[in-house]
């Protein structure tokens, strides 16, 4: 009688090779970066959080804001958040008109969906509330871009 390999065998070392290929392919697979370094700015009227690192290219993103009437008149005014280059807005995020009453909070979830074909490097975020002000905080998009912030245009009027 010879001897030979056993079905139940190879079926065993069968299952092993696939599970050790799946997990050699998985570790291979680049996970997507999730954002880091979070940021806050705040002015007398609003605030913005957020992650300004690890921004990729064909994913999206959110920022929380808040407005606060903190006057004991009516506050009808409108936002808007983008992002600019160095010369002009490059990305629209957001904005609305809000009615708000004396002492009133707005909240709002704030998405940023990145382009698949988005250029990498530094942005401004920018949050516009006309008759207020505006604030600027530099973001980097792609994987370790660290790249400096530039001056970035001073936009004080929501684009259309």
């Amino acid at each position: 009688m010879k001897k030979g390999v056993k079905p139940g065998l190879i079926s065993i070392i069968a299952i092993a090779l696939v599970a050790l290929l799946s997990s050699v392919v998985i570790a291979c697979t680049e996970t997507p970066t999730e954002p880091y370094d979070p940021f806050s700015f705040r002015s007398s009227y609003a605030e913005l959080k957020g992650y300004s690192d690890g921004i990729m290219p064909g994913n999206t993103y959110e920022f929380d804001l808040t407005i606060r009437n903190d006057t004991e008149e009516q506050w009808q005014g409108q936002y808007c958040i983008f992002l600019v280059d160095q010369n002009s807005v490059v990305l629209k995020l957001g904005g609305d008109i809000f009615n708000l009453s004396p002492q009133g909070i707005l909240t709002r979830k704030v998405q940023m969906a990145v382009p698949e074909d988005f250029e990498e490097g530094a942005y401004g975020l920018s949050l516009v509330v006309p008759d207020r002000g505006a604030s600027v905080t530099t973001i980097h998009v792609g994987k370790d871009n660290y790249e400096a912030a530039v001056p970035w245009p001073d936009v004080t009027s929501c684009p259309e």
